[in-house]
């Protein structure tokens, strides 16, 4: 439910950005959308419709084919490693941690890393840990969660896309300054 407050907090900041009539717009909206969904299902099931990361690949390949500015780092060699980086990481946690990330988290990041290529996949998934670390030891504090019960990750994914989305260049920005 976050998630969906935070996208219309953001598209009411952006407007300006938007113009509703371009197919371009709408491809993105759409995947915006389908990150709001994403998030509220898995919170809800803690299962991440692979159909859902389907219709985001099909959406991208409609982006790139008619090169529009949202799309063009799909399908790059960028996007492949970025992909590859994403799915890599959250398998190898999936592994190490005997399943506590889920295989969809897993799909979820390697399309995000398809799409948006090696260093916005890169700070998504630090901001995503970073986000789940932070609101996980609040529902652990608050009682809300106890140190057993498993939470959902993909609403920190979604979170975590958001502001990447929206805000890379501040982001680097204050990255680069504590550096």
């Amino acid at each position: 439910m976050f998630s969906l407050f935070l996208f219309i907090f953001i598209i009411i900041i952006n407007l300006d950005n938007f113009n509703i009539i371009s197919l371009s717009n709408f491809l993105v909206l759409t995947l915006l959308l389908i990150m709001v969904i994403i998030s509220y299902v898995d919170y809800q099931t803690m299962i991440i419709p692979d159909t859902l990361l389907l219709v985001m690949i099909l959406v991208f390949t409609l982006g790139k084919i008619f090169n529009f500015t949202d799309f063009t780092q799909v399908f790059t060699l960028s996007s492949v490693v970025g992909s590859l980086i994403g799915f890599g990481t959250f398998y190898l946690i999936a592994f190490v941690s005997n399943g506590a990330m889920g295989g969809g988290d897993i799909k979820l990041v390697a399309v995000l890393g398809l799409w948006l290529g090696i260093i916005d996949i890169v700070i998504i998934m630090m901001l995503s840990f970073i986000i789940g670390s932070i609101i996980s030891i609040l529902l652990i504090i608050s009682k809300i969660k106890g140190m057993k019960d498993a939470i959902p990750f993909g609403p920190f994914i979604v979170v975590a896309f958001f502001c990447v989305y929206f805000y890379k260049n501040e982001i680097l920005s204050i990255y680069l300054s504590l550096i």
